[in-house]
């Protein structure tokens, strides 16, 4: 559904909180599409002791930049809804 993606980052990286409450992990994908759009996702794990599994912060992060990206794609074809009765100026 994208086909000129420039560039993609990934970086999972565990938080430096305290070891009681564990150290919580986060996922940033960066994204960077022709016309310089540059696209980021960010998911983090919650931080109040019952941590989401990493491999669905990881998911989360990568559905987040689907949305993202299929926004940017539907703007540059023009397929943003438009009201039917919205008439040309004469």
């Amino acid at each position: 559904f994208c086909d000129h993606i420039n560039r993609c980052d990934v970086a999972i990286e565990q938080t430096n909180h305290t070891h009681h409450k564990g150290n919580p992990y986060r996922c940033r994908i960066d994204v960077t599409v022709a016309r310089g759009h540059e696209l980021v996702a960010d998911e983090r794990q919650m931080d109040n002791g019952t941590h989401q599994p990493l491999n669905k912060v990881i998911h989360d992060a990568f559905k987040t930049m689907e949305r993202e990206l299929r926004r940017v794609v539907d703007k540059q074809r023009r397929d943003v809804k438009t009201h039917a009765n919205t008439r040309s100026p004469k």
